[in-house]
């Protein structure tokens, strides 16, 4: 199962660094000066705390890989992971639907994630 850990590391990775990107990727530079300060605060606010949590679960992944798949503390964590995307892809479908090949392809990466985390959980 530790397998799997190190997957969910590389998988926090990959997705760290796409948060990263958004400011290029979906031009927000220009983007969101459309709206109010307030509101262009706590998207990038929000987005950099994403990153940083994304972050802290690859290396609890790889540093803790033996207390989260031997402690029942260790499989409220991986749950709670499994949980969170869970509930991130059932919001793809009902904010972004499944019309674009992008959304479905990150509906897919979030159920993967969930089964990658709630394997090792049980």
């Amino acid at each position: 199962m530790k397998w799997l850990l190190i997957s969910g590391a590389v998988y926090f990775v990959a997705l760290s660094v796409f948060h990263i990107f958004f400011w290029k990727l979906f031009n927000w530079t220009t983007e969101l000066r459309r709206i109010s300060s307030l509101n262009r605060s706590v998207m990038e606010v929000m987005n950099l705390c994403l990153i940083v949590i994304f972050s802290h679960a690859a290396v609890m992944c790889v540093f803790f890989a033996d207390d989260l798949l031997n402690t029942r503390l260790g499989s409220a964590y991986l749950l709670g992971i499994s949980f969170f995307l869970v509930f991130r892809a059932v919001l793809q479908v009902l904010f972004f639907k499944l019309r674009h090949p992008f959304s479905i392809l990150l509906f897919i990466y979030f159920v993967i994630g969930a089964v990658l985390f709630g394997v090792p959980a049980m």
